[in-house]
């Protein structure tokens, strides 16, 4: 019996393996090209005729947060700009840039906090504007506003190909797929983001001056830091976030280890 189903059972594995790699791979281009700012001196531009959909940084219109996209490609890589020399064509490759430009502004503002979420969504999702994830992270946004307003809260959305295929339940083929593909996201110019982010967090919370303290330094019991991040990461967005600060979580945590007391 087993000779005789054992082909076709083969078969069966390497036509679902084949599948599964071809659904991987179905959507090749960003959910948000365009950028656009009002900063001054940030690195975005300002496409007059551009999707608002499609664009990044969000802002509501209360103005109470500032939401910004950065999407890479499945090789970790954020996708490439468009040829056209049309000032209003596609910029993807200037998100970060322009989610760091963002910070560094509202920063150096006179007396300006910025509380920061960097979230790094999973299988199943992506920077689409109706994805489930991109709803409930405008709804976190905005109810962390209403609560610190004392600062300005910015939100980044990590986005990478999460959701290739939705169709007559194939999706759950791409697990395999998408797992490889977090795993190339981790190691890519991701890292690139979160070390910036780390450098502006080194920055503006320690001493600038020989008369200051850093921002752990509490006598009042005030929050004296500048910059404040919180960084989630769901499904294999935890993987992407986990592989890609973990040199940084371990230096952190045994930086002084040996030192002498």
């Amino acid at each position: 019996a087993w000779s005789r189903w054992l082909p076709a059972a083969l078969a069966a594995c390497v036509l679902i393996g084949a599948l599964s790699g071809v659904l991987s791979g179905c959507t090749v281009q960003p959910y948000r090209p365009f950028m656009t700012s009002e900063q001054p001196g940030s690195a975005c531009t300002s496409p007059a005729t551009a999707d608002r959909l499609r664009s990044t940084p969000e802002v509501p219109d209360d103005k109470s947060y500032t939401l910004h996209f950065v999407e890479f490609d499945d090789q970790g890589w954020p996708f490439p700009d468009s040829a056209e020399p049309n000032p209003d064509a596609a910029r993807p490759s200037r998100q970060i840039d322009c989610a760091i430009a963002d910070l560094e502004h509202k920063l150096h503002s006179a007396g300006s906090n910025v509380l920061s979420f960097v979230y790094v969504h999973g299988w199943k999702h992506s920077a689409a504007n109706d994805d489930r994830d991109v709803k409930r992270f405008r709804k976190l946004l905005q109810s962390r506003a209403a609560l610190f307003k004392d600062r300005h809260v910015v939100g980044i959305y990590v986005g990478w190909q999460g959701n290739t295929i939705d169709l007559w339940g194939l999706r759950n083929l791409t697990f395999w797929g998408r797992k490889n593909a977090a795993h190339h996201v981790a190691e890519g110019r991701v890292r690139e983001l979160f070390s910036r982010i780390r450098g502006l967090r080194a920055y503006w919370n320690g001493p600038r001056k020989a008369s200051e303290h850093d921002c752990d330094w509490q006598p009042s019991g005030a929050d004296r830091c500048r910059l404040r991040t919180i960084m989630i990461g769901h499904s294999f967005g935890g993987l992407i976030l986990f592989n890609s600060a973990a040199p940084y979580l371990l230096e952190m945590l045994t930086m002084e280890r040996d030192l002498p007391a």
